[in-house]
């Protein structure tokens, strides 16, 4: 194998990226029903940390030096998602008009790096998360290093990472729902705060592979272990409305998000087995076209809506009875 080590990948990951998918789906489903956007505050979150799962699982060997290792982590990933990206600037550029110079920013996918959270949602708004996501990339290999070298230290330092996002949540602590706020942009916009969500999922990918080659040891029965994380993900989401907006951002989710990909890695259990289902892990195969185009789809119905007779005529006679 030339020292190098097969990529190791996890069916039970497909299917809760299809699921973190329609989360994502569903917080942005507003103009049609009654939804709540911090579930897709987690799926973002969640989506983060997977990430760094996936790289902190790989083995395989990079050849040259730490900083090529890091360019090339980063040409990697663009290269595999940029066209699709890309292909859908035009589309967003029709339905969600912006500047010349706000359509380079997403074009090169450099719009989440100017300070504020109304530039990052330029033209195809979600797509932010890629433009994110960038520097936790082209940190990757650094990142995996700092992993490897952990040891067992390695659950401390996922909750040093945690306890950091708590504080500079605190920090936050006064942000509103807004993308006005700069709050709004920092602590859930911001590549560097989102970082630490990669970087957790880094780390846990080095501690499932640790646990993988060392299975001896009292193990928590598989069914009492989903459903306790179940019931950790179902309190949080109903519980969310408690905390102020700069928590349930991101620092929220960081436990839910280290369990869920714990759980459907390993995929021992009935509940993890039972998602298993072929729409979901079709959804989770192509949750990434589906989670660029889908605000789009989104936009375009509720333009095609609202420029129909029967939605003139109702805005109408609303008018004259205001």
């Amino acid at each position: 194998m030339g020292g190098t080590f097969p990529r190791i990948w996890f069916d039970g990951l497909q299917s809760l990226r299809g699921m973190l998918f329609l989360l994502v789906f569903v917080s942005h489903s507003g103009a049609f029903f009654r939804t709540d956007g911090a579930y897709g505050a987690m799926a973002v979150s969640a989506f983060f940390v997977l990430s760094g799962f996936l790289c902190g699982t790989s083995r395989e060997e990079r050849s040259g030096s730490l900083p090529a290792q890091c360019i090339g982590s980063l040409w990697r990933k663009l290269r595999r998602f940029w066209p699709v990206y890309a292909a859908m600037l035009p589309v967003a550029a029709m339905l969600n008009p912006c500047g010349g110079w706000d359509f380079l920013k997403c074009l090169f996918l450099v719009q989440s790096y100017f300070g504020d959270a109304e530039t990052a949602l330029r033209l195809n708004w979600p797509t932010w998360f890629l433009s994110s996501i960038l520097l936790s990339y082209l940190l990757s290999p650094v990142l995996v290093r700092v992993s490897r070298g952990l040891g067992r230290h390695a659950p401390w330092a996922i909750l040093s990472l945690w306890a950091a996002e708590l504080c500079w949540a605190w920090f936050w602590r006064g942000t509103k729902a807004a993308v006005t706020d700069p709050g709004y942009y920092w602590v859930y916009v911001c590549p560097l705060a989102r970082l630490a969500d990669f970087a957790m999922g880094t780390i846990l990918g080095e501690c499932f592979l640790r646990r993988r080659q060392n299975c001896d040891g009292v193990s928590v029965p598989p069914v009492f272990r989903e459903c306790l994380v179940a019931f950790l993900a179902i309190l949080s989401m109903l519980c969310h409305a408690r905390f102020p907006v700069s928590f349930s951002g991101s620092a929220l989710w960081a436990p839910v998000s280290v369990s869920l990909i714990w759980v459907f890695a390993l995929r021992e259990g009935p509940l993890t087995r039972a998602c298993g289902a072929k729409w979901l892990m079709w959804t989770g195969r192509r949750s990434f076209e589906l989670y660029v185009g889908h605000r789009m789809v989104l936009l375009f119905v509720c333009k095609v809506a609202a420029a129909s007779p029967v939605a003139r005529r109702m805005a109408v006679c609303s008018g004259g009875r205001s």
